[in-house]
């Protein structure tokens, strides 16, 4: 049993998708390990091209359809931003 107002760091609160349902994005994957993100996100869209970047790294603005990337912390090696398609 959880204490009122307290939260599990994987509970979903919100998740965005797409009008046929498709899901677009994961915060209930920030601050976990990043190996377990890309498996996570490959499992649940596996027509996703997923790429790691360090959370400093210099990137294009263009929006991909078919991308996500996990914006990684080089030191705890844990989702820094919530994945998110584009």
């Amino acid at each position: 049993n959880h204490e009122e107002g307290s939260r599990s760091p994987y509970q979903v609160t919100h998740v965005q998708a797409d009008a046929e349902g498709t899901k677009r994005e994961w915060p209930e994957l920030l601050g976990i390990d990043v190996e377990t993100a890309v498996s996570a996100i490959r499992t649940e869209r596996p027509d996703l091209n997923v790429q790691v970047l360090d959370q400093d790294a210099m990137y294009t603005q263009d929006y991909v359809t078919e991308r996500v990337r996990i914006f990684e912390d080089a030191e705890s090696r844990t989702v820094a931003r919530v994945p998110r398609v584009g």
